[in-house]
């Protein structure tokens, strides 16, 4: 009988056992849903975040570029723009673009001097930034006859990290374009870098001359 009994009772335990778990296993059905699909959602974000964040990126670089495309005087780049824009490409004399005669003040029937005797001269240029130095866009309107010299010394103060100051106007074009201002954030002396390069090209240093202006060049 004792046999008997617990034979019965063991059956009747595993009966309810199954019951029990089968009963746990429906309650946890939708829980283990919401597990998924919020595991899934959240996938799903994270794809979408980073997608977001690549196309922001790949866009600011565009625009980074797209300053040294369109030559935008006095807005800062960085380097990887300037790479791929070309290195070379930044240090160059042209044509005078016809958007910039009234920022210089000059007109084609401007009688001191000759439109087809100036050229424009596109630099880079080291200058003060918020969090630092930062290269920027430079450049200046200057007489064909010292175009390459230009090209040639503003290169050499870029790559020295000479400060140069300058906003997104360009500088007026004095005596006949063989003149130029080299605005720095103290007045230039014989031992800066931009008068020795300047001198070494032949142009006459205003800083020799009595109460002359030590930021002017003419040759």
């Amino acid at each position: 009988m004792t046999t008997k009994k617990n034979l019965v009772k063991t059956m009747f335990m595993n009966i309810l056992t199954a019951g029990i778990f089968a009963t746990v296993l429906a309650s946890c059905t939708s829980p283990m849903e919401d597990i998924s699909e919020g595991l899934v959602n959240g996938v799903a974000d994270k794809m979408l975040d980073s997608k977001g964040q690549k196309e922001r990126e790949e866009k600011q670089k565009q625009e980074r570029l797209d300053i040294l495309l369109n030559w935008n005087i006095g807005s800062e780049v960085d380097q990887e723009a300037i790479d791929k824009f070309g290195y070379d490409n930044c240090f160059q004399a042209t044509e005078v673009p016809a958007s910039l005669w009234d920022k210089a003040g000059l007109n084609t029937n401007s009688s001191d001097v000759d439109i087809n005797d100036l050229r424009f001269v596109r630099c880079l240029i080291y200058t003060y930034a918020i969090n630092g130095y930062a290269p920027r866009v430079g450049g200046l309107i200057c007489n064909k006859r010292i175009a390459g010299d230009l090209v040639s010394i503003f290169r050499q103060l870029y790559e020295a990290k000479f400060v140069v100051d300058q906003d997104g106007t360009i500088p007026m074009v004095q005596q006949q374009g063989m003149a130029v201002v080299v605005i720095s954030e103290e007045p230039l002396t014989s031992n800066d870098l931009a008068v020795r390069l300047f001198k070494e090209r032949g142009f006459t240093w205003g800083g020799d001359e009595p109460n002359g202006n030590p930021n002017y060049f003419s040759k």
